[in-house]
């Protein structure tokens, strides 16, 4: 998908296990922010 644009990141397999797959004693979230507040989050 990504190498239709002129510019796309290119992930070793390292990079992309750490920034795409969970990790022990991560969580991740969403926020919604508005005027410097959070509003909600998933």
């Amino acid at each position: 998908y990504l190498t239709k644009f002129d510019l796309a990141p290119v992930f070793s397999e390292d990079e992309f296990r750490h920034w795409f797959l969970p990790q022990p004693g991560i969580v991740d979230a969403f926020v919604v922010e508005v005027d410097g507040e959070v509003t909600g989050e998933l």
